[in-house]
């Protein structure tokens, strides 16, 4: 999926919200820091890693869910019934369903970034934020976006 963006454009947005958010790694806000995930290295080289990650792996995939989530409305408060991972599980299913692209996997972490890119209000809980969209619009990442607005592959 093209969405019209060069990879550096879109990146240079990735960085600015990992600029904004500097806990903000590939499985979202500062999830790894915890000694017991670290497997014999520091909490400060895992985050780097993590940080690395986001910035370097997921910029396609961010640019994927910036399109889907930039897709929908938002509603006038923050819904504590979806977090962002639940949200990336709805885009990864929508890039299957309507793009057919196998293995599909966005991080939590780009998912955040496409949220906060996107204009959405958000409020971090561990790993994951919340956001403020709306039931009806967290239903639509499931149907689509209208055929019209496909991007090419």
């Amino acid at each position: 999926m093209h969405t019209g963006n060069s990879f550096e454009e879109v990146q240079e947005r990735l960085k600015r919200v990992m600029a904004q958010e500097p806990g903000l790694t590939s499985n979202g806000f500062k999830s790894s820091w915890k000694p017991s995930n670290t497997h014999g290295r520091s909490s400060q080289e895992v985050f780097e890693r993590e940080r690395r990650e986001l910035l370097e792996d997921e910029v396609v995939k961010f640019d994927r869910a910036c399109f889907l989530l930039g897709g929908i409305g938002k509603s006038a408060g923050i819904n504590d019934m979806y977090d962002t991972y639940n949200i990336k599980h709805r885009i990864e299913e929508c890039l299957w369903t309507f793009f057919r692209y196998p293995n599909v996997h966005i991080s939590n972490g780009a998912t955040i970034a496409a949220a906060i890119d996107c204009g959405f209000m958000y409020e971090a809980d561990g790993a994951s934020a919340y956001i403020n969209i709306s039931d009806e619009d967290y239903f639509k990442l499931n149907a689509g976006p209208p055929i019209e607005e496909v991007p090419e592959r």
